[in-house]
């Protein structure tokens, strides 16, 4: 599976993306929402993991500008709320999934496997 995480945690970051890439999933990762939507347009992945508070661009705006982009509408997007974030995000129609802090990196992992599985024959 191609998996694009946006989130503004660095460590976090490296510290999923070897487990994903452990268990045999190509993965991008951007600690802003400018570069996470370059990510996306350079790998075209099945699915987004994107955490609630992304800096440069955030969230909502990486949500935006995917509703916009056509060959981004159909991307199955599991959000990462932290813990001060309001629940209302999780209305956007891209969301299929969340999980709220404090979440482990098997929780993202199961989650993403999910959403791959869930949404394969829809795009």
């Amino acid at each position: 599976m191609r998996i694009v995480i946006g989130y503004r945690d660095p460590t976090y970051l490296e510290q999923l993306q070897d487990k994903l890439e452990s268990m045999g999933h190509l993965v991008e990762v951007a600690d802003n929402g400018i570069d996470c939507l370059e990510r996306m347009r350079e790998m075209l992945p099945d699915v987004l993991a994107l955490g609630s508070h992304l800096c440069w661009g955030s969230s909502d705006g990486v949500l935006s500008v995917m509703q916009e982009e056509t060959y981004l509408q159909d991307i199955p997007v599991l959000i990462m709320l932290e813990s001060d974030t309001s629940l209302e995000i999780c209305r956007h129609p891209m969301i299929i999934s969340s999980v709220r802090q404090p979440f482990q990196i098997d929780d993202i992992a199961r989650q993403l496997e999910f959403l791959d599985l869930i949404c394969e024959g829809s795009y």
